[in-house]
């Protein structure tokens, strides 16, 4: 269950990637699947019409029910946008 934009249930118009991460608050992403995000999201923006880059916890409903992947302690979004 999601709302992004006014958008409900974004499933069928998102791209989604998954960080590995015990969620434990307290183990860092690597560098290397910061890497792989990365270029993986860069991969996207020229092969995709790419509006934004958000996160699962941003559009997940209601608010808290997820929380990746926020709970890494060196977590950045602008790292990725």
């Amino acid at each position: 269950i999601s709302e992004w934009n006014g958008a409900k249930n974004i499933n069928g118009i998102s791209l989604g990637l998954a960080l590995v991460n015990p969620k434990d608050g307290m183990t860092p992403i690597t560098p290397q699947q910061i890497a792989i995000a990365k270029a993986g999201i860069q991969y996207w923006r020229q092969n995709y019409p790419i509006e934004a880059v958000t996160t699962h916890a941003a559009v997940a409903t209601p608010k808290g029910r997820k929380t990746a992947p926020e709970e890494a302690p060196n977590f950045n979004l602008l790292d990725f946008v």
